[in-house]
């Protein structure tokens, strides 16, 4: 409180608050609280404004400020204080830093046109061949990019700076939300209860002014508050004193009289003071003259509608007519004896008054004008006055009805202008409608205060954007048909007479005309869309824009305000403003040309053509947010982001409670930013719920437009979380390679060369000459002879894999569910799964023992297992409930046009109306596809290509990996992808369950095939072909899709929902694949460190006798990383071009379930491939020999067990027998 006096400038709310809660001395605080009444609060900037002078009443200025709302919280405020700042510095060095971009964007527009044809071309599919002229395109424009890349990366580095500091400033607004709200007297009398020394404060405020009807946000006003009765007692005498004044003020004003002279003047003791309860003849008032400046005058007359004023503006001395002071009464001496001659001829003398026609609503009374130059600089400020006018809503009625009857005292209380809410009537508009005429402006005056509106109307908050530059509707006036068509029908439901009905619409009711001389208030009427919002009865909006919903900046949903709008009506329905929580009910207008298909958001349709209107009901429930946060949305002017995070926090909004969509968030260019459609990653939830509710949704058409450093920008973002959740899901499964190596050998016996042994000449091999020695093994020699541990391999291998399946199962129950009670069910699922899946296996090794693997004992148990873990898992955990599939919001179609279809943004139509792409049953007999392809292609690798590979040269392997391998990985890929985007009634997340399996088994698999190369040379080779195989086949997973579709099936090409089905599957294909990718490789590079101890069971493609070098195998690992990681940037940035969404896994709904259920299925996929890898005596590739629990074991008799042109494989010298 010192330092604040000591200051030259005046201390402000929070200073003084602080005082009042922390002070030990009264004495201080009231120093301090003086101080901060006697200063005014006008900023310079207005003192220097054109207008009215200064206030030359002190006492009416205290009054002004002392019923200010401030946050009790007070270093909590003054860190929102600091990094407002710090956002708008770094605003304001982004709008220093963009023209430069331009410039430069400018000058390299023409050498990137034919870059950018060739990405187009990329886009539509039309040839894999254009990416090598768009790479040698690249490498030309090198320079002249890098000078673009570095401008725009520091950019860049500012917008996330300035990204961080709005982080920290959504939240603080959210710790805000939480702190009381309050004036200074709430502040005085909640810390006296505790304090019990501060009355003096108390009745220092009580003497300025302080409101004792006023409530903080918490709905407490002063009694309310005070615990102590030495408090109320203070509270109960100061009220009784306010009534007897107040008596005494009504029974003067009754008693006053006053007569008009020739001049138009009126006599009386004291400025009229009025509200605008009902504008009263001679009342001073502040307006605007035909200059558009505010000016003092006198309201001569009022139209029987209240709509319009007369107000003469008195003149000043010399004819001017500028402003006279606020506190002059305009008023003549009464003409007595003597002096009647002299006052006639000065009546005479002086100018004639200049009269002027306004609006009465824009009019401003005293106290508004003194609010208005009371304001305050600060537009955080706003927020605040915001959530305490918010606070008082339900003091004046339950109804909106109720409340607007007293919006003339509601104004009158505020401590910041607040502009009169005004409306326009249905025969205004309906008469316009028939005469061709568009939606009303300002200037019209044609609005009336919603004061003087029966108590039985009903008024329509109108929300939408400028379908014109210059003008808010178009040229069929579209619009304003289906204002007046939605009155109708609002009247007709409600019983209410259609005259009775009222609108408010921004052109008419903002008094446009303010902006150009008064932003400031301008601004306040934008300020008060949230209470003239609360004051309304039906909230009805329209989405189209100017830019035919083509431009994401000018789009309704992504506007901040528009969201203000939507979050304040949606707030609307939930305590306090309700006595209890409703759905927020709103009306669209969707718009469509006549004779065309009924959408409100086609392609190609131009917003003039829009002629045709139909009125959709939407009903979002109560715990849901209908809206993005306003803070993120789209500002003309980017220093009104902060206080409008406050606003949207303070209003109740809560992140995680909206619709979670595909919106994307547009920097406004006038904002200084770059243009970046930075579509958010959604989760795999996400996209598989809105593929359900909307497939078309999910195509990203914008994304066809960006520019190829958009493009690469928001993959390498994207592929940066693909990157860490690859690098999470692997560790699990290095600890089990790494256990899986430490557990060996998995042989029995051993240094016997009669028993189980072969001749190598009886094998066919000639290649050894020296017919008495056998190949060195490296500490392997001593076990040759030694028979397959067949039950060793089945546990720690089918083992894990049941165990990390059962996971798998249970948590793709939580992915569809969430966390939360049934987490509990399906970790009882998991112990269950493992308990019954451990039963089987045991009870199968005990049956057949070491002939399990011939007899196919491995297979029986897989199967058994697998299926005790589904019975478990739907008895504990159940199958979700198949219900309809609803929209975010439900509709209801009224009335319908006479021409053209249903509005197919309908969420309460019929599906089976809406053609046959609709979801169908057989969804479960789909997911059972899925895993019969599965399980084939799986059985086929680790029975038939598996074995048939360890056999091959190394270039026959290089050219199994580059043809057979994906061949075969390809088919079975488009298989599961034509059964996960078929319509059915499970959700499309559940069916990409098998993708994601076989995704990982088959990168894996691919992977150890790779690291089967011993010769350095191909394995660099293979790992450079095997990326840009991957590129090319990734980037023409769409053409492909259009050319089998037209060229072999003969169908017609995809529909919205089919592409939208198909392209969303492939977003979630996608992550999987890439993810697996990563993680295959981790994987098997640890595998090919670890596993040489024990390399007769699991033969990697290890040598003989030499231990794979550690340098090798991190470099050929480092190059896969970098080979796959540039191509799969570039082939995510083409799919993003051809509208595939970036999925994410570290972030979205339900991502914590997601990355549960990733890691399980990793490591099942990885214990099923190392079994694939795994030494088996399967029966018909080793000699059948009687059932013999001792003998079934031997494995060195097998087909497989051979040389490799000429040289002795692992297998082959292990099984060595020399011939004595």
């Amino acid at each position: 409180a010192k330092l604040a006096m000591a200051d030259a400038s005046p201390p402000s709310w929070e200073q003084v608050a602080a005082s009042i809660q922390n002070a030990p001395d009264e004495r201080e605080t009231l120093s301090l609280l003086q101080a901060f009444l006697k200063a005014s609060p006008t900023s310079q900037k207005a003192r220097q404004q054109q207008g009215p002078t200064e206030l030359d009443n002190a006492t009416a200025a205290r009054a002004a400020v002392v019923d200010i709302f401030g946050c009790a919280d007070t270093s909590t405020w003054n860190q929102i204080l600091a990094q407002e700042q710090r956002y708008v510095d770094l605003s304001a060095q982004r709008e220093r830093l963009q023209p430069r971009v331009d410039r430069l964007q400018a000058r390299l527009v023409k050498i990137k046109r034919p870059l950018a044809f060739f990405w187009s071309c990329a886009g539509d599919g039309e040839s894999i061949v254009i990416l090598v002229p768009a790479a040698v395109a690249t490498l030309v424009l090198s320079p002249a990019l890098a000078l673009q890349w570095r401008t725009e990366s520091r950019l860049h580095d500012l917008q996330k700076e300035q990204h961080r500091a709005f982080g920290t400033l959504d939240e603080l607004g959210q710790k805000l939300a939480g702190a009381p709200c309050s004036t200074l007297l709430h502040t005085a009398i909640a810390t006296n209860n505790v304090r019990r020394d501060r009355e003096g404060v108390i009745l220092a405020l009580l003497q300025h002014g302080a409101s004792l009807e006023l409530v903080d946000s918490s709905g407490c006003n002063a009694h309310g508050l005070s615990l102590l009765a030495s408090t109320t007692a203070i509270l109960d005498a100061e009220a009784e004193r306010r009534r007897s004044v107040a008596a005494v003020t009504r029974r003067a004003g009754t008693n006053t009289t006053g007569s008009t002279d020739s001049t138009g003047s009126i006599e009386e003791d004291a400025a009229v003071t009025i509200s605008h309860q009902i504008l009263q003849l001679h009342a001073q008032v502040v307006a605007r003259d035909a200059n558009g400046d505010y000016r003092k005058g006198t309201v001569t007359s009022v139209a029987p509608d209240q709509a319009t004023c007369t107000v003469t503006f008195a003149p000043v001395d010399g004819g001017d007519t500028g402003p006279p002071p606020m506190g002059a009464v305009h008023s003549h001496p009464v003409s007595h004896a003597g002096v009647g001659a002299k006052v006639k001829e000065d009546a005479l003398a002086q100018p004639p008054a200049i009269s002027s026609d306004c609006a009465t609503a824009h009019v401003l009374t005293a106290h508004q004008w003194r609010a208005y130059e009371n304001r305050s600089d600060h537009m955080l400020r706003q927020a605040l006055n915001l959530r305490g006018s918010l606070a008082q809503v339900p003091r004046y009625g339950a109804t909106p009805a109720e409340r607007r009857q007293h919006f003339g005292a509601f104004i009158d209380e505020q401590s910041h202008l607040l502009p009169m809410m005004s409306v326009v009537g249905y025969m205004t508009l309906a008469k316009r409608l028939e005469t061709g005429g568009s939606l009303p402006h300002s200037s019209e005056m044609v609005t009336v205060p919603v004061t003087a509106i029966p108590a039985a109307s009903k008024v329509v908050f109108f929300s939408h954007t400028r379908l014109q530059d210059r003008k808010p509707d178009n040229k069929h006036n579209v619009k304003l048909k289906g204002i007046v068509e939605a009155m109708q029908m609002f009247a007709k439901e409600s019983g209410t007479k259609v005259e009775s009905m009222y609108a408010w619409i921004d052109e008419a009711c903002i008094d446009q005309g303010a902006w150009a001389k008064y932003p400031d208030i301008g601004m306040a009427f934008v300020y008060a869309l949230p209470l003239y919002v609360a004051y309304s009865d039906y909230f009805v909006y329209c989405r189209w824009d100017r830019a035919s919903r083509q431009d994401e900046a000018l789009r309704y949903e992504n506007r901040a305000w528009c969201r203000v709008e939507v979050v304040v009506g949606w707030r609307v329905g939930q305590p306090p403003l309700s006595s209890a929580p409703r759905p927020f009910e709103r009306y669209r207008l969707s718009l469509f040309a006549e004779g065309g298909e009924d959408q409100d958001d086609p392609d190609g349709v131009s917003v003039d053509d829009l002629d045709g209107v139909q009125i959709v009901r939407e009903v979002t429930p109560a715990g849901s947010c209908p809206a993005l946060h306003p803070g993120e949305g789209i500002l003309s002017v980017e220093t009104d982001r902060p206080p409008l995070v406050l606003i949207a926090r303070m209003l109740g909004y809560e992140k995680g409670h909206e619709h979670e969509d595909g919106t994307r968030q547009v920097e406004e260019p006038g904002a200084g930013g770059v243009r970046a459609h930075s579509r958010r990653r959604s989760s795999a939830f996400a996209i598989s719920e809105a593929i359900t509710s909307d497939p078309a949704s999910v195509v990203d058409h914008e994304a066809r437009h960006m520019r190829p450093a958009e493009l690469f920008n928001e993959a390498l973002k994207s592929y940066f979380d693909v990157s860490i959740a690859a690098a999470l899901v692997s560790i699990p499964c290095i600890l089990f390679v790494f256990m899986l190596a430490e557990s060996g050998p998995y042989l029995e016996g051993g240094d016997d060369h009669t028993s189980g042994g072969a001749s190598l000449y009886g094998l066919g091999n000639h290649t050894i000459t020296n017919t008495t020695l056998c190949p060195e093994m490296g500490g392997l020699d001593s076990q040759r002879g030694a028979t397959l541990d067949a039950q060793k391999t089945i546990v720690l291998t089918i083992g894990v894999y049941l165990g990390a399946w059962s996971i798998a199962t249970n948590s793709l129950a939580l992915v569809s569910r969430g966390f939360g009670y049934q987490t509990l069910r399906a970790i009882k699922g998991t112990l269950a799964g493992w308990a019954s899946s451990g039963l089987g296996m045991w009870i199968v090794l005990l049956i057949f023992g070491d002939e399990v693997v011939r007899v196919g004992g491995d297979v029986v148990s897989s199967v058994v297992g697998a299926i005790a873990i589904v019975v478990c898992q739907l008895l504990f955990v159940g199958r979700r409930k198949v219900t309809a599939t609803v929209a975010p919001a439900t509709a209801l179609i009224a009335p319908a046009p006479a021409e053209g279809g249903n509005d197919d943004t309908s969420t309460q139509d019929d599906p089976a109306d809406k053609g046959g792409d609709q979801p169908k049953q057989g969804g479960s007999s789909q997911a059972l596809w899925s895993v019969v392809i599965t399980v084939l292609y799986c059985m086929l690798y680790a029975f038939v290509i598996v074995p048939l590979f360890m056999t091959l040269t190394d270039l026959q392997k290089l050219t199994f990996r580059l043809v057979v391998h994906p061949a075969v990985v390809v088919t079975g890929e488009m298989a599961l992808r034509e059964v996960a985007a078929a319509p059915s009634d499970k959700p499309p997340l559940i069916k990409c369950a098998a993708i994601i399996g076989f995704d990982m088994y088959f990168q894996l698999v691919g992977r150890l095939l790779v690291t089967a190369q011993t010769d350095e040379t191909l394995a660099y080779a293979t790992v450079v072909l095997i990326g840009v195989q991957e590129l090319i086949i990734r980037v023409s997973y769409l053409p492909k899709k259009r050319w089998l579709r037209r060229h072999l099936y003969g169908l017609p090409p995809l529909t919205a929902e089919e592409e939208g089905r198909f392209l969303g599957v492939l977003g979630i294909d996608n992550m999987s694949s890439m993810q697996s990718e990563m993680a295959a490789i981790f994987i098997a590079t640890a595998a090919k460190l670890t596993m040489y101890d024990v390399r007769v069971n699991f033969d990697l493609g290890f040598e003989v006798n030499e231990r794979p070098g550690v340098s090798f195998e991190l470099t050929a690992m480092a190059v896969a990383l970098c080979v796959e990681s540039v191509g799969n940037v570039v082939a995510m940035a083409v799919q993003r071009r051809q509208g595939v969404a970036h999925v994410s896994t570290l972030s979205g709904e339900r991502w914590r379930e997601t990355m549960l259920y990733l890691a399980s299925t990793t490591l099942s996929a990885t214990a099923a491939v190392f079994y694939t890898f795994a030494l088996r005596n399967v029966g018909f590739s080793c000699p059948s020999t009687p059932f013999d629990p001792h003998g079934g074991a031997a494995f060195c008799g097998c087909d497989f067990v051979r040389d490799r042109a000429g040289e002795p494989t692992v297998l082959s010298a292990f099984c060595c027998s020399p011939l004595v």
